[in-house]
């Protein structure tokens, strides 16, 4: 495997072929596709009513989804085709039988994603590397940022997949040092593709438990442990100050494009 290309065994999977039928428009409702992704989880639950079962089958169906995020190029209309059957999943019935629902973690299926949250975890951890990883970094980037969005519009944030992005922003605009314009490019794409969302959450304060969302070393003296007002014109400033030295023109594209949707979102 590649960067954050799909793994081999994944490739031939049922949730796999169900997601490239999907973008392809070989199949046309959300409803089959669904019915064909979530088939070998639900089959396996009715069979055993064993949560765990269900969570080793679910971490290859969001391999699929992470994957074929990585592999979509984010100027692509097939990242919001993605975003919109990760949003439907999430109003599917819950995954029961009898007196046994399927939760995992305390989440559960489908409404809340379990599981999803974990795999984009090894995928941050994984970052970017060679040219196709960084390329995949960006475009997982704004599939995420556009989940990010589009949930926040539906059901007030839930799951809540923000604080990737928060990581991601990070990275780019709060640490010291010559940072790669792949991680400029990343987090551009955040505050272009979920622009409303963080100012909301921004402004509300959003905040995280202990010190993982804890500012970058060129804020080492804030409090910050999550989002707020003064991080986000931080932000603003410091996107302005990188598109000054940013080389790769279609980063810089990005970085401005940043830019005017903060400074919109900021005036309304």
């Amino acid at each position: 495997m590649s960067g954050l290309s799909v793994p081999q065994q994944v490739l031939a999977s049922q949730e796999y072929t169900a997601l490239t039928n999907w973008l392809s428009g070989e199949t046309a409702e959300v409803g089959d596709v669904l019915d064909d992704f979530c088939q070998p989880v639900e089959n396996k639950f009715f069979d055993t009513q064993s949560a765990e079962d269900a969570q080793g089958l679910l971490w290859s169906a969001w391999q699929a989804v992470v994957g074929e995020a990585a592999t979509t190029p984010y100027t692509s209309q097939h990242r919001q085709k993605l975003v919109d059957l990760m949003v439907s999943l999430t109003s599917r019935p819950t995954l029961s039988k009898g007196d046994s629902t399927c939760k995992i973690d305390d989440m559960t299926v489908w409404r809340d994603l379990p599981v999803f949250g974990w795999q984009l975890r090894e995928a941050w951890n994984l970052g970017s590397g060679d040219k196709q990883s960084k390329e995949q970094w960006v475009n997982l980037n704004a599939f995420t940022a556009s989940l990010v969005s589009a949930l926040h519009e539906k059901a007030e944030s839930r799951p809540d997949y923000s604080l990737f992005g928060l990581w991601t922003i990070r990275t780019a605009l709060e640490e010291q040092g010559d940072i790669p314009d792949v991680s400029v490019a990343a987090a551009a794409v955040w505050l272009t593709s979920a622009t409303p969302a963080l100012c909301a959450l921004s402004k509300q304060d959003k905040a995280f438990e202990g010190k993982v969302a804890k500012p970058g070393s060129s804020f080492s003296k804030e409090e910050w442990r999550g989002f707020s007002q003064a991080r986000w014109d931080a932000w603003l400033q410091n996107l302005k100050d990188v598109h000054m030295a940013v080389s790769d023109q279609p980063t810089a594209a990005l970085v401005k494009q940043a830019v005017q949707a903060m400074e919109d979102a900021g005036s309304d």
